[in-house]
């Protein structure tokens, strides 16, 4: 069997099944970032300004010590806080998981540290504020957090995050899973029930 893209993996499956396999994994944690401009009368960018693509490289060159954009740079600036706050040693943007048999993709983020030994991290600009994560992000998550824990088999050693980014509240939403052993038995679970 040959690998396939996750991104190719959370598209084809049924939402149906999806809702199914997610339906009792909870984040641990849920955290509001406030988000504040570069200067104290600078307005914030609405997402009419904002665009996905943009804000994942905006991240990844944030991650790298490179220049970002004035427009993303708040939130880049804001998430960096964050993972300095809960103990991130390192992090790798835009890791691709090389190694792995079943699935292969671009996590947005690898870490080392944090609320458990590795972790991974999604960014997603939101139109709306989601009051849960949404069970397609938490696959996708999973996923990609079943893939880096692969070549050992240590799923319970990873963390996860959702990072939901509404420029228009100029705030962050972060779910967090501090074991992502459950989203990673699920999520191989229904990735076979749809191969």
């Amino acid at each position: 069997m040959s690998a396939k893209s996750i991104t190719e993996i959370v598209r084809g499956s049924p939402i149906r099944l999806i809702n199914h396999a997610f339906q009792c994994i909870k984040p641990d944690e849920t955290c509001d970032l406030p988000v504040e401009p570069l200067k104290a009368k600078s307005t914030h960018h609405s997402l009419a300004y904002l665009h996905g693509a943009e804000l994942h490289e905006a991240f990844d060159r944030g991650n790298r010590g490179l220049w970002v954009d004035p427009k993303y740079w708040p939130y880049v600036r804001t998430f960096k806080a964050w993972m300095s706050k809960i103990g991130v040693r390192t992090s790798y943007s835009e890791w691709e998981f090389r190694g792995a048999r079943k699935y292969y993709g671009f996590c947005d983020l690898l870490a080392a540290g944090g609320p458990n030994h590795r972790g991974v991290v999604e960014f997603k600009l939101t139109w709306d504020m989601p009051e849960v994560p949404e069970n397609e992000d938490l696959y996708q998550l999973s996923l990609y957090s079943h893939s880096a824990s692969e070549r050992f088999c240590d799923r319970w050693n990873y963390w996860g995050a959702l990072a939901y980014v509404h420029p228009d509240s100029h705030s962050m939403r972060l779910f967090l899973w501090r074991s992502m052993k459950a989203g990673c038995e699920s999520a191989n679970w229904l990735a076979l029930q749809a191969a």
